[in-house]
């Protein structure tokens, strides 16, 4: 009985541990996609400031693309948060992946053409952190298919019937010792196991990961910029 019960808690502990572990990490990885988001669309600044540069040597033609090309990537940018709102933060599925967006916005990236250093340094950010959101997206599906072992869980539920049971054969001088032990002893490997079940789905739940960081974006930096949607797609 007592090899039984040290054996349960070393499982529990290590599944528990596991799943703190990845859904600490999962909740890190939306709110690093946040912060990389908001990066993306402050180095746009520079590039639209050519824009309204008159001494930027822009054509009006090449001004004309370059607000298309800007405006794309804040469309596809937020389209992707929307996604991820609507269908990845809930774990649901519209048979649409939002890298799609990610991948547009590099396209859209690759028609600029820098016009001085400061071009020049935004667009290498703005590539550098479309990467980054590719490699976290990468990592964090191996995270999700992960999840909890079903074969641990039943484990774990299979042990805590045999933890359980002996309690209902052992005899006392005082049966509601037996019966205080019992409902103690059920609701402690009860509320383990909702636990473990509950931390290892990070899209339902009391454990969720958190949206706020994406609403407020969508809400605060997805304002009207005044650019006109207008013109060809091609080097700008």
């Amino acid at each position: 009985m007592k090899r039984g019960g040290g054996l349960y808690a070393i499982c529990v502990a290590f599944l528990l541990i596991k799943e703190m572990q990845d859904f600490a990490e999962l909740k890190s990885s939306f709110k690093k996609e946040g912060f990389i988001i908001k990066s993306n669309l402050m180095y746009l600044y520079y590039i639209e400031e050519d824009i309204y540069d008159k001494n930027s040597g822009l054509s009006e033609k090449r001004r004309e693309k370059r607000i298309k090309v800007v405006q794309n990537i804040k469309d596809n940018l937020r389209q992707y948060l929307v996604h991820l709102l609507e269908y990845d933060l809930i774990g649901k599925d519209n048979g649409t992946d939002s890298e799609v967006y990610i991948w547009e916005c590099v396209k859209e990236v690759a028609k600029i053409k820098p016009l001085d250093g400061n071009d020049q340094i935004a667009l290498g950010r703005i590539m550098s952190k479309l990467e980054e959101m590719f490699l976290i997206r990468s990592t964090r599906s191996g995270w999700i298919e992960t999840g909890l072992s079903p074969y641990l869980l039943v484990f774990i539920s299979l042990l805590s019937l045999v933890i359980i049971f002996p309690f209902y054969t052992f005899s006392s001088i005082n049966p509601m010792i037996n019966y205080v032990s019992l409902g103690t002893l059920v609701f402690f490997l009860s509320f383990l196991l909702v636990t473990l079940m509950d931390v290892g789905n990070p899209f339902s739940g009391y454990w969720l990961i958190p949206t706020e960081m994406f609403e407020d974006i969508l809400e605060n930096e997805f304002k009207e910029s005044g650019l006109e949607v207008i013109g060809e797609k091609n080097d700008v």
